[in-house]
């Protein structure tokens, strides 16, 4: 997989990614943000890279799931108790995890965000977030990719493993990834690893493909 240190290096969603490092160089970004879109479209990424530019090397970057099981007392003091001196950023993953009485905790701790506090939040389902929470967020939703950033990506990471496949092979791996990066990366390394055919791929990554078609639905 990509080991994706800079905001320049995220494939896709051109226009989210510009309007993040705009702001983010005028030092007006904003303090609560919602990053919401598919999984694999690179929203955890952007998050821990505006954290990591956030808190400028001086701390480390705390993350908050809430997909597990999750102390709200703990993440109030740890998140909206402290007063820091300089920036501090933290991220909220997966915060379509919140039942309405956590969300309903949370909207209360936004009254009392610190001034140099950011919080980033990641979710594959924005509608399950309150509107009034929602209404307090700048939110970047992150599409998929089309079908030539996937194919420019995929020379890419091939070039970097220094490895050809032929185009039938790398067809299969485009249509099988249904424009999600991650899921491209991740089939390519199988593709590499198995030393698979071309017919051998499409079959195996037609029936990947439809198990994965099924989970989302």
């Amino acid at each position: 997989m990509l080991d994706i240190q800079k905001l320049e290096e995220v494939r896709g969603n051109n226009v989210v990614i510009y309007s993040i490092k705009t702001l983010l160089e005028k030092n007006a970004f904003p303090r609560f943000v919602i990053l919401a879109g598919h999984m694999g479209v690179g929203k955890s990424t952007v998050a821990r890279l505006v954290a990591e530019q956030i808190n400028a090397g001086e701390f480390q970057v705390v993350t908050f799931n809430f997909g597990l099981k999750l102390d709200m007392k703990a993440m109030e003091d740890a998140v909206f108790k402290m007063k820091p001196s300089h920036q501090r950023a933290f991220i909220f993953e997966e915060i379509q995890g919140m039942d309405k009485s956590q969300q309903t905790a949370l909207l209360t701790m936004l009254d009392s965000q610190p001034d140099n506090v950011f919080i980033l939040c990641t979710t594959t389902e924005v509608f399950k977030i309150l509107n009034t929470i929602r209404s307090r967020a700048t939110v970047w939703e992150f599409k998929l990719l089309g079908e030539r950033q996937l194919s420019q990506l995929l020379d890419d990471y091939l070039s970097i493993k220094s490895t050809a496949l032929s185009q039938k092979a790398k067809t299969a791996l485009l249509k099988s990834c249904y424009g999600v990066p991650r899921d491209l990366l991740k089939n390519t390394d199988l593709a590499i690893s198995g030393d698979f055919s071309a017919e051998q791929l499409e079959e195996l990554l037609g029936h990947v493909s439809e198990d994965l078609i099924f989970t989302v639905f």
